[in-house]
Formats: structure tokens, sequence, C-alpha cells
């Protein structure tokens, strides 16, 4: 029953799934794609810049190029599932449609998400239709996840013709699913996936089902494989949390990045915090992420509540005063607080802290970090800030048409 040296016996069904899993792992490794070299003189795919291009024409108006075969495809098949309708045009429409949103209108949000241990949870069933069932459930669960997306971020869009979709949702597996959406709805997403997937497992009675999820925050026209790279590398991230704890300590979890012009340019998020996030105090951070599901979201009721008392110059000023480390960051804070009781106040109470309580305080605007460091979360929600300044203009702007 025990693993020893990571092996467990296993016998009967097990043994042979095990095996064909083994032999499945085989064939894809022995069997790597064909990726003949392109001469130096030879023109490359206007897509991929990958292959040698093979003469099919971009199928875009106003874009020039020739494609290869494999990109010539995706651009057919694409064009065909989301009705020609692309990411410029996505947050373009929302923009066009809701003029007050502001300078991020224009960003996507890709989120990437992923079950938890689905390598233990099957390998601990014994027959197959035991395995059966688990196997529709999860997928059952993901496909209700997705259509409660729809029905989440579909009224918050503008109205468009019957044929074009202002999102892209994907079920890549029967516990994997992408969806791009612009920036404002999928924070909203974010927010909401945990409890979504907690009541659809326990709808179809799989025990214990979680998922991490990476999340990017990225300009229209940042390419979508550099997306998926990084939000890949986020929901790493995220799972670390899961991994590194003790069995059923830990909920779903999610890790999130905002991309700007200025944001360090690193294919490894944790290479890019380095740089931008220390401070001069080793263990302490001026982030917290990644997130369990419970973090991120009190992370976002905050922030939400901070909006109706705090100004933006007055978080932002928080979040400048942590550089130097815990202890100047906290006499900073007090401070702050001191000198703007009357914002600072109604919001603290708000979120059952008082401003007169010195340890509160510090427990309030200080987490602990997986690593075993601390840091505090200003610098996360000031990134998340502008994206749910965003999703009141389009509740707000819904609510009046609906009336």
């Amino acid at each position: 029953e025990e693993a020893a040296a990571g092996a467990r016996l296993v016998s009967g069904t097990q043994a042979v799934l095990c095996r064909l899993r083994d032999m499945a792992r085989r064939c894809k490794d022995e069997k790597p794609l064909l990726r003949p070299p392109v001469p130096g003189g030879a023109e490359r795919c206007a897509s991929c810049r990958d292959r040698r291009e093979d003469g099919h024409p971009i199928p875009r108006k106003g874009a020039e190029g020739l494609l290869c075969t494999p990109c010539f495809t995706r651009w057919r098949v694409g064009q065909a599932t989301i009705e020609g309708v692309s990411f410029d045009y996505l947050v373009g429409r929302l923009s066009e449609a809701y003029p007050a949103l502001g300078a991020k209108a224009r960003y996507l949000g890709f989120l990437y998400v992923d079950g938890n241990a689905m390598g233990n949870l099957f390998g601990r069933l014994a027959t197959l239709p035991e395995i059966a069932f688990t196997s529709r459930a999860v997928s059952k669960v993901f496909e209700n996840v997705e259509a409660r997306t729809d029905e989440e971020v579909r009224p918050l869009l503008p109205k468009v013709a019957a044929q074009d979709r202002l999102f892209l949702s994907y079920l890549g597996g029967g516990d994997e699913a992408i969806w791009i959406l612009p920036g404002a709805l999928a924070v909203q997403v974010a927010g909401k996936l945990s409890g979504w997937i907690d009541e659809e497992t326990r709808a179809a009675g799989v025990p214990g089902l979680t998922a991490g999820a990476g999340l990017v925050l990225c300009q229209s026209g940042y390419p979508v494989r550099y997306q998926y790279d990084l939000a890949k590398a986020l929901l790493k991230s995220a799972k670390g949390m899961f991994h590194g704890a003790q069995p059923g300590t830990v909920r779903s979890s999610l890790d999130f990045e905002l991309l700007t012009d200025s944001s360090p340019l690193s294919e490894e998020p944790k290479v890019a915090r380095e740089m931008a996030w220390r401070t001069d105090e080793e263990d302490f951070w001026r982030t917290c992420r990644p997130y369990d599901a419970a973090g991120f979201g009190t992370l976002l009721d905050r922030l939400r509540t901070a909006r109706e008392h705090v100004a933006a110059t007055q978080l932002y000023a928080l979040q400048t005063g942590a550089g130097e480390g815990r202890k100047v960051f906290l006499n900073y804070l007090r401070y702050q607080i001191a000198r703007g009781l009357d914002s600072y106040g109604p919001w603290l109470e708000r979120c059952g802290q008082s401003a007169a309580d010195a340890a509160g305080l510090e427990r309030f605007f200080i987490a602990g970090r997986p690593d075993g460091g601390s840091g505090t979360w200003l610098g996360d929600a000031l990134q998340l800030l502008p994206f749910l300044t965003q999703l009141a203009a389009l509740e707000l702007a819904t609510l009046k048409e609906t009336r």
C-alpha cells in the first residue's frame, strides 16, 4: 500500500494501465516531431518562423506573407472556430463599446487551468469501472465549469453579431482548460474558479478534486504561444503550493503576472520576480504570489473595498515604502495610516481590522509566502486594480442597458 523508493507494487488493472502508459510514453519519446532544416537562403513561414513557407497566403485581410502547411491549417481551423474574430478585434470592440474602461482596456487574460495530482487520483483506482466513472466525472466537472464561465462573462460583453464570440474557451482534456478573455473578465473568472470546481466536484461525486491555474495579463499583440509558455510556467508555480503541502491542507491555487512594456524579459517567473519584487531584506518581498484560492479571494475582496475609500496613489505610496524591508515598511505604514485615517479607517474597519491595532495591521498587510519568507500583497493588488475598476464599469454599463 505504501510507496518505497518512489515505487509501489501494483497488480491487476493498475499494473496493466501502468504498462500501457509506459508503452505510450515510449512511443511518443521515440518519435520526435519531424522538422527538416530550412536552407539559409529560403523564405521562412511568416507565422512560426521555424519551417519553410509552402506557398500558402495568410488568410487575413491586410496581412502579407506565406505560411507553412501546419500554420496554414491552424489559421484555417482557428478562423472557423472563432468565426474570424481576432484578439485585436476582441479588445477593440470592448474599448469602443465602453470608452471609460481606461488604459488597460486592451489587455487580454490568458487563463490556463489544470487539475492537481490526477496521476495519484487514478493510481488509487483498482478496477476499470472505477476508472471509467472517475474519468467521465472529471470531464463533466470541467465541462460544467466551462459552461459557468460562459454564463458569467457573456452578459458583461458588448452585444455583437450572432456569429462573433468575444472570448475563446478550450477544453484540452478531462482536467485541462484554457480561456482567453478581456483582462477584467479573466480576473473575475480566476476569482470564482475554485468555488465552481468545488461545487461541481461535490455534484459529480469526485472527492478532493482541486486545480492549479496560471493567469497572464498582457496586451493583445503579445504572441499567443508566449502567453501559453508563461501561463504554463505560472501554472507550475501555483501547483507547487499543492505538491509542497500536507494532503488536504491546500485547495486550488493560482499564480498570475501582468506584462507591461517595462516587465523583465524572462520566461521563468521566479527569475523575473527576483529582479522586480525583492527588497533590501532578503526574506521580505513586495509580492505574496502564488495564492491559494482563499487567499486570492481575500485579495480581491480587500481591493474592491479599498477602491471605495482609499485613493490608488495612497496604495502606490505604501508599496514604495516596502522596498527597504519589513521594519521600514511597517513604520511607513503606520505613519501613512495616521496621516490619512479618514480614508484608511473605514477601509480597514470594513475588512475587520482596527487601525489602532499595530500587531493586527502587521498581520493584515504582511503574509507568509510558500518559500518560507514573508511579503506584502500590495504589489499584487495594484497589478489587479485596473481590471477590477474595469469590471465595475462593465457591470454598471450592463445594469444600465438592462434597465
